[in-house]
């Protein structure tokens, strides 16, 4: 072999290493930050109604969920509420796949108006949170007032 084909394998991969190192950084901070996040709230008394980090409890929120008994209670809820979701979707999804499967005609326009709901839903989610949690946030008001006024 050649020095330039013994050099290729070399070249091949540090040019994957480059093309796949900014999405490994971006799913690291998508993946690492709320778990710092949510270890450094869990040193504070912070609650949605007290959005503050001025009082540093330490470990107490931890010996709080052992001792009182919150922990087996939460794992339960949420394990419940996860096997639920998830064999209900796989139902209605498995449902839908079928009966999909079996049309012909207009094949793609019911693909299209399944899966727009699915590429739109990001969209208002934010906006949505911000309003119903935001109490400070001025566009509140007028959202309840619209509604308000839709519902009388």
């Amino acid at each position: 072999m050649t020095v330039a084909a013994d050099r290729l394998p070399s070249l091949d991969r540090r040019f994957g290493w480059a093309m796949t190192a900014p999405g490994l950084v971006a799913l690291s901070l998508v993946v690492l930050f709320p778990l710092f996040f949510a270890i450094f709230t869990s040193g504070f008394e912070y609650t949605l109604l007290h959005r503050k980090y001025d009082t540093f409890v330490w470990l107490d929120n931890y010996r709080s969920i052992w001792s009182e008994g919150y922990l087996g209670q939460s794992l339960w809820v949420t394990t419940t509420f996860v096997v639920a979701v998830v064999l209900l979707e796989f139902l209605i999804g498995f449902t839908v796949a079928l009966m999909l499967n079996a049309v012909q005609r207009f094949k793609d326009v019911y693909y299209l108006i399944l899966l727009m709901p699915l590429l739109t839903r990001h969209v208002p989610h934010p906006a949505y949170i911000t309003l119903s949690v935001d109490d400070q946030n001025p566009l509140r008001a007028e959202a309840d007032t619209s509604v308000t006024q839709g519902l009388g």
